[in-house]
């Protein structure tokens, strides 16, 4: 009788995990929502620009100004939104001193709110450009969107932290952008 009460218990303590918040929302905002559940269209209207890194269809917008929900670590707050003013791609940036304090302080210290918030695995990833670096955490949630917190260094010396969800949507639209010379 102690063995079989002893196996429920082991096998209840496998099973019974504490329960964390499920990530859905970046400073507040949703993906895949209209932007006026958060902001004035005519505000988002008068301030979308095309996005520079796709063909047609998506716009940003800075909301910086307007943003409710902010994150000390971040500076400039915008949007992605697509025609019918769905909204895409959501980030946070900020510029950093130095790459190294971006890697080896500020990045781990906002992977490590996301991983006891939400308990979720980045993996980790190092590209070149023509521009510059990209040192990046990054993960892919249940809705097959994209969440990276990024340290870019240019060529040029500027160093800034990105904070960026965004839709397979868009996603492949950038690569379209950048696969279309080819």
């Amino acid at each position: 009788m102690k063995i079989l009460l002893a196996a429920i218990i082991i096998v209840f303590s496998f099973t019974s995990t504490s329960k964390s918040a499920e990530f859905s929302d970046l400073f507040g905002i949703k993906l895949l929502v209209s932007v006026e559940n958060y902001f004035n269209l005519n505000l988002i209207n008068k301030t979308k620009y095309k996005n520079g890194e796709t063909t047609a269809n998506f716009f940003d917008v800075d909301v910086t100004n307007n943003i409710n929900k902010k994150s000390p670590q971040i500076e400039f707050y915008s949007l992605t939104i697509d025609n019918d003013g769905i909204v895409h791609g959501i980030m946070g940036q900020a510029e950093i001193d130095t790459i190294s304090n971006c890697n080896e302080r500020i990045a781990p210290s906002i992977l490590g709110i996301f991983e006891r918030k939400y308990s979720l695995n980045f993996d980790y990833y190092e590209s070149s450009t023509t521009w510059g670096s990209i040192y990046s955490y990054s993960l892919w949630d249940n809705n097959v969107n994209l969440l990276r917190i990024q340290c870019n260094a240019g060529n040029d010396g500027y160093t800034f932290l990105q904070i960026i969800y965004q839709t397979s949507e868009l996603l492949d639209a950038v690569d379209k952008f950048y696969d279309s010379g080819f």
